[in-house]
């Protein structure tokens, strides 16, 4: 007896359940197409830019090891904390009496995101940076390892404000040096919805 009154109220309670999905959408209802549920966030584009400072360790003991500098970039947002970024960097030019160096390059980097709340966002990243710096004596070019982290505030809908620390490793600014090339800068970033 037990088991008969088990699976009445099994049944029941499936079909009470069957009830109300039906009824909370049933894809043959008008109202439906003119409402249509929700979408969960789409990934976008974003692109941006910055200025900043570059400072460059190991260029130098005293001489003038920074510059401004700015950059152009744009990224795909894969999910809430991935996301892939591409971007052509003007870091300025570090001088001594003796050599000069001016650094230019593309980098493409992997992002990981992190959400504080609903405005407020940290991330970090990890790439390649294909450089070119024109020396006093011979320019030279290659592909070396980037990384950096900052912080976003999300200004409205499609606008965030980025302020953003990247290092980029190993170039050489000289014949006989290599230099680690700091660049700390604020920008913005726009997004497609």
């Amino acid at each position: 007896m037990n088991l008969l009154i088990k699976s009445a109220v099994s049944t029941a309670v499936l079909a009470i359940a069957s009830t109300n999905i039906a009824s909370a959408y049933d894809p043959f209802s008008f109202s439906n197409y003119q409402n249509p549920p929700s979408m969960p966030n789409q990934s976008a584009f974003y692109v941006g830019g910055s200025i900043g400072s570059m400072t460059a360790d190991g260029f130098c003991n005293s001489c003038d090891d920074s510059d401004m500098g700015w950059k152009l970039f744009g990224g795909y947002d894969y999910s809430d904390v991935v996301a892939v970024e591409v971007g052509y960097n003007s870091l300025g030019k570090v001088k001594s009496t003796t050599q000069s160096s001016e650094v230019t390059g593309f980098s493409a980097a992997g992002v990981g995101k992190f959400k504080i709340n609903d405005q407020i966002g940290v991330f970090g990243k990890a790439g390649i940076f294909k450089w070119d710096a024109e020396n006093t004596n011979e320019d030279r070019n290659a592909t070396d390892l980037m990384l950096g982290a900052g912080a976003n505030y999300q200004y409205n809908d499609n606008i965030k404000l980025r302020a953003e620390w990247e290092r980029f490793m190993d170039v050489e600014t000289s014949t006989t040096s290599r230099s680690d090339l700091d660049y700390l800068s604020a920008g913005f970033t726009y997004q497609t919805m």
